[in-house]
């Protein structure tokens, strides 16, 4: 993540669009890479490695060794600041009985 949130706001702009005319046409064009462009930020992960992602393997791990279902719960809490770096978490949620 590179993050300009303290740099001058014209100047942060600029620099972001060069990084990311660099990053979408340099070497990891190809790469299997997401690039997420924050209100004051830029970051470069690998593919399927997202907050949505990570809760699936939690939920997994916990049925595996049998602690989901024993768990009485009524809500479960989703929270996130970005939509672009969180709308995979809340679709994770979506049709499995938990909503808003």
């Amino acid at each position: 993540v590179w993050n300009y949130k303290y740099a001058d706001v014209e100047f942060g702009r600029l620099q972001a669009r060069d990084l990311l005319q660099h990053l979408w046409t340099g070497p990891i064009s190809n790469a299997p890479v997401d690039i997420v462009q924050g209100s004051r930020s830029v970051e470069a992960r690998p593919v399927n490695v997202s907050k949505g992602a990570a809760m699936q393997q939690m939920v997994a791990l916990m049925r595996r060794l049998g602690g989901f279902e024993a768990v009485d719960y009524e809500y479960v809490l989703a929270v996130g600041h970005y939509l672009g770096r969180d709308e995979n978490l809340f679709s994770y949620f979506e049709g499995k009985g938990v909503g808003a």
